[in-house]
């Protein structure tokens, strides 16, 4: 078991330590108890955090790919890349009516 020595304000520590009281009492541990329980839910939210950063960033490159192969396929366009947009214009000469 770890020992961790923190400085909070004094705010937070009233009212965290007010409420461990009111939902687990005053039992030795309890204190302790309460804090892993709020760092594990801190820690998996971080986690979780990170997971969705990260499937957002591979969705977003595959539909770019996707998007890119698509308007690759349309008749008399052309492409502008720059600062990761993507710009598309109807080449006016070529249109066919």
């Amino acid at each position: 078991m770890g020992t961790i020595t923190v400085n909070i304000k004094d705010d937070v520590e009233k009212e965290f330590r007010n409420l461990v009281r009111s939902v687990h009492g005053t039992k030795k541990g309890d204190l302790g108890r309460a804090l892993t329980e709020a760092m594990r839910k801190w820690v998996y939210e971080k986690k979780q955090e990170k997971i969705a950063r990260e499937a957002l960033k591979l969705l977003e490159q595959k539909f770019t790919g996707f998007l890119m192969a698509f308007l690759r396929q349309l008749p008399h366009n052309r492409l502008y890349f720059s600062n990761s947009r993507i710009r598309l214009e109807r080449n006016p000469c070529k249109m066919s009516a």
